[in-house]
C-alpha cells in the first residue's frame, strides 16, 4: 500500500520501500512522512522483529551455561524477554508522549509508537546478520568460547559483526531523537531530554522488580 501527496513541488509517494531507503538520509522527511499519513504498515512486525533483535544481541553479549537446553533458551531467553519487549514499546512509547506534554510537545501515544516501529529498521537489519550465525553455530554462538575456539577469519567476522550491530543501535537512537524533534516541534536538545528521561525511569522500574528474583 502507497499513498500520494501531491504538492505544488513534486509528487511524493510513501511506501515501506521508500522509507527502505530514505530512512537513512532524510529521517526528518521520513517521519514527517509518516506521522503526515499515518502509516503504519509493519508496524507490529517491526516491533516483534526489533524486540527479538534487541533480545538476541543481549543474550549473546551475556552468554549462556553449558547446561542450557534449546527449549529452555528459545522460552526463557527469547520468547518471554521478546515478549516483555514489545510491552515495553508501548509503555515507553506512552512514557515519552507524557513527558513531552509536560515538555510542551504536541505528540500523542499512537504517533511515538509508530516512530519507535520504523526505528526497528536497522535492528532487523541486525536480526538478518545475526541469523546465519546461528544457523552455523547453533547455541554455541551464545556460550563464551565461541571467540576462543575459533580461527583468526572467524573472530575478524565476528568483530564486524558487533561493530555494525553497535552503529545500528546507535543509528536507532538518533532516529528516535530526531524524529522526537520533529514530532514534538522540540529542539535536539529538547528530543534527547524527552527520550532518555522515560527510558531512564522505565528502565529503573524494571530493574527494582527484577531485584527480588535475582537475589534469591
Amino acid at each position: 500500500m502507497s499513498y500520494t501527496k501531491t504538492t505544488s513541488i513534486e509528487t511524493e509517494e510513501i511506501s515501506f520501500k521508500y522509507i527502505l531507503r530514505n530512512i537513512w538520509t532524510r529521517q526528518r522527511h521520513v517521519v514527517r512522512m509518516i506521522q503526515e499519513y499515518d502509516y503504519s504498515k509493519y508496524q507490529w512486525l517491526l516491533l516483534c522483529a526489533g524486540s527479538l533483535a534487541s533480545t538476541l544481541n543481549r543474550a549473546q553479549q551475556k552468554g549462556i551455561s553449558d547446561s542450557t537446553s534449546a527449549a529452555s533458551f528459545a522460552i526463557g531467553r527469547l520468547l518471554l524477554p521478546a515478549l516483555v519487549g514489545v510491552v515495553f514499546y508501548y509503555i515507553l512509547s506512552f512514557a515519552i508522549a507524557t513527558t513531552g506534554k509536560l515538555l510542551k510537545g504536541e505528540a500523542y501515544t499512537d504517533s511515538v509508537i509508530r516512530l519507535i516501529a520504523y526505528a526497528q529498521i536497522p535492528a532487523v537489519i541486525g536480526l538478518i546478520m545475526t541469523l546465519p550465525w546461528i544457523a552455523v553455530y547453533g547455541l554455541d554462538f551464545f556460550r563464551e568460547g565461541l571467540l576462543t575456539d575459533s580461527n583468526m577469519a572467524v573472530m575478524i567476522l565476528f568483530w564486524i559483526y558487533r561493530i555494525t550491530n553497535t552503529i545500528l543501535a546507535l543509528y536507532i537512537a538518533v532516529f528516535m531523537v530526531v524524529g522526537l524533534a520533529e514530532i514534538q516541534h522540540f529542539s535536539i536538545w529538547k528530543a534527547i531530554v524527552n527520550f532518555a528521561l522515560p527510558v531512564a525511569v522505565i528502565v529503573l522500574l524494571f530493574a527494582l522488580l527484577a531485584l527480588p528474583a535475582t537475589c534469591r
